[in-house]
């Protein structure tokens, strides 16, 4: 059940959770209590972890009954998150 103000409509507070989580995440990346900037393996499985804490969250708020897939993908330079 979502618990953000968003006046009953549904597809405005699923925008509201989703932007809300976005926003954390970005935070988080910068947040050094949470992110090692020492080498970037610890980087990476810091920011990894993040990834799929947040995707985990917004799919139990979503009531998304598959859990996310979070991964990074090694022919890339970015991270892929699938809300399935």
């Amino acid at each position: 059940m979502c618990t953000y103000m968003c006046n009953g409509d549904v597809e405005m507070c699923h925008c509201v959770i989703l932007q809300s989580h976005c926003m954390g995440f970005i935070e988080d990346l910068f947040n050094t209590n949470k992110v090692r900037y020492t080498v970037l393996e610890e980087m990476t499985a810091d920011i990894l972890k993040i990834a799929k804490d947040r995707a985990a969250q917004i799919s139990s708020i979503l009531g998304i009954k598959s859990p996310a897939e979070v991964r990074l993908d090694s022919n890339a330079d970015f991270l892929t998150i699938v809300l399935l």
